[in-house]
């Protein structure tokens, strides 16, 4: 990031749930207005059950993470949801508000897109 941190982008993780509420904690609600498309007041646990645990066959969901050693915190979170037959599919980006303009969300795009533009794998 311009601010000189790093961070990993993997998959997201059954596991990650308690950590992408926190993530959600500190995005603001126009924030996720503008990335949900409606206003959400609250995220279920069945809501962060869906988003954390993927079906590979139609879904490719990626966080970049800040590990310290005291903890560890996703920054962004970009998603891609296919149609049925695999030919298009609905894309996202959603980066913690406090660290817009560090070129975070630039970088997650890019990387997604370079995974997204090939054929999905297997489920793991």
């Amino acid at each position: 990031m311009k601010n000189g941190d790093r961070c990993l982008f993997r998959p997201i993780l059954p596991e990650d749930e308690p950590q992408l509420l926190a993530f959600i904690a500190r995005v603001t609600k126009e924030d996720l207005y503008y990335r949900y498309f409606s206003e959400i007041n609250e995220f279920t646990h069945d809501d962060l059950a869906n988003m954390t645990q993927i079906d590979y066959d139609r879904e490719m969901a990626f966080v970049a993470v800040r590990t310290s050693a005291e903890k560890s915190e996703i920054l962004g979170v970009t998603r891609a949801i296919s149609d049925p037959d695999n030919i298009d599919a609905e894309f996202a980006v959603l980066v913690r508000s406090d660290l817009k303009g560090l070129g975070l969300g630039a970088k997650v795009a890019g990387k997604a897109d370079r995974l997204y533009a090939k054929p999905w794998p297997a489920a793991p």
